[in-house]
């Protein structure tokens, strides 16, 4: 438990009830943030240090998400698996990062750096090369990577910053390696300040609506056990659409009963322990209470206070959608090989999202494996989409077989740290499939 003097603890409440909501970052926040690129993240301990039974099963139920692949043992064990496996998402809430302690110069290196600037998760680009079973222990190297500045309609002059994270299991094997891009955006300096979505309206339904929505899900399709094979897909091929929605407080909650986005920072003194170290995180609600940064995904008015007009979604439900629906289609005999997505527009409570597809192209590579690439994206019922993607998914064939998995041009065994970060410097996943 930390101890807090008394200059730490008037410093925690100057930040707390001093800060102005026109916080905004500045020249000097950008090169500060600049220091950090390259010095491993060490962060609190992951929600899931390990793969279990129990959490792929509220990760699957949190995210709606009927694929018996990732719940159901009795099933999964009659698969080429032969067990459970992790569905992409569980990426999110698993990750041990390398438990040497930071050097002083490092830790000093960037402090303070867009301290209270609202971070957006934004995107993702992530190659995976085996699957995750229970029992799997997960471990992260991550690190800061890129640092630029962007000018955004939403937001005006924006920082966007890319973190790498090479994900191991406990024998050192990669498992995933990812790019995830977030939004650094200033708070409003008045609620109502920015315009771009001013105009919309949280929506209304009638039963005709309700009734249109249940039939939708009725037709989603889990291809499951049935092999979807290379030979009988064609370019132009929609998938089945999965509807995510309408969102509620409810769906957020189950959310983070299985992904654990929340749980980083507890209830009551295991909150206050977190706030001592971290006060910005903690904006205070309207009645006065200081309330955890995530509660803009619930919380109408803290929604409005930080960032937007309302309540959004998180970011990484979005990728949680993407993934679902290539997922669905591909079958179990099936490796999804890459999936990226950008999360263009917000999701506010009340929004239903159909997650769509069709396939953008067919190929054998150059290892003989056989390909399909995917065009993907999530579609409000405002006809927007709010979030673009590509998949790569690595189909059976009946010439060919099943896929390999770790696929062929998959880079040898390594443990994280021996990944290079030094600025310019390209881990060896990177040189070779970027």
């Amino acid at each position: 438990m930390q101890e807090t003097t008394p200059d730490k603890k008037k410093g925690m409440y100057d930040e707390l009830f001093g800060r102005k909501e026109e916080r905004v970052f500045t020249d000097e926040d950008v090169e500060l943030m600049k220091e950090r690129i390259g010095i491993d993240m060490v962060s609190e301990r992951p929600f899931n240090q390990e793969c279990t039974r129990d959490n792929l099963r509220h990760l699957a139920q949190g995210n709606g998400d009927i694929n018996p692949l990732f719940f159901d043992e009795e099933y999964a064990r009659n698969t080429r698996w032969g067990g459970l496996v992790a569905p992409p998402t569980f990426m999110h809430c698993t990750g041990t990062t390398l438990k040497r302690a930071l050097t002083a110069e490092e830790r000093a290196r960037g402090a303070g750096a867009l301290r209270g600037i609202q971070a957006l998760y934004s995107g993702d680009d992530c190659y995976y090369y085996r699957p995750l079973h229970p029992g799997d222990f997960v471990w992260t190297r991550a690190y800061l990577n890129q640092v630029y500045v962007k000018q955004s309609e939403f937001t005006g002059r924006t920082v966007f910053t890319i973190h790498r994270r090479i994900i191991a299991n406990q024998r050192g094997e990669l498992i995933c390696a990812a790019d995830m891009l977030v939004i650094w955006a200033g708070r409003q300096r008045k609620v109502g300040e920015r315009k771009k979505y001013a105009a919309i309206k949280k929506q209304y339904y009638t039963p005709e609506d309700i009734m249109r929505i249940d039939a939708d899900m009725d037709r989603e399709e889990v291809r499951g056990a049935n092999p979807r094979y290379w030979e009988d897909v064609n370019e132009g091929d929609e998938l089945t659409p999965v509807v995510k929605g309408p969102l509620s407080v409810a769906d957020m909650v189950n959310f983070d009963i299985g992904h654990g986005m929340t749980m980083y920072d507890g209830s009551h003194h295991v909150a206050y322990e977190y706030r001592k170290r971290h006060p910005a995180a903690f904006p205070l609600n309207e009645y006065g209470i200081p309330d955890t940064v995530e509660s803009v995904h619930w919380v109408d008015k803290l929604g409005k206070q930080v960032t937007n007009v309302a309540a959004y979604d998180y970011g990484e439900q979005r990728y949680a959608w993407l993934s679902h629906v290539v997922t669905n289609w591909m079958g179990d005999d099936a490796w999804l090989y890459h999936i990226d997505g950008q999360w263009r527009k917000f999701v506010y409570l009340g929004d239903t999202n159909w997650v769509k597809g069709k396939v953008a192209s067919k190929y054998i590579d150059e290892h003989g494996q056989y390909k399909v690439d995917l065009d993907i994206w999530c579609e409000d019922q405002r006809g927007l989409v709010t979030a673009p993607g590509h998949a790569t998914v690595i189909l059976p064939s009946r010439v060919g077989g099943l896929p390999q998995v770790p696929p062929v041009d998959t880079p040898a065994p390594f443990q994280p740290e021996e990944v290079a970060v030094a600025v310019g410097d390209e881990p060896i996943w990177r040189t070779r499939l970027f």
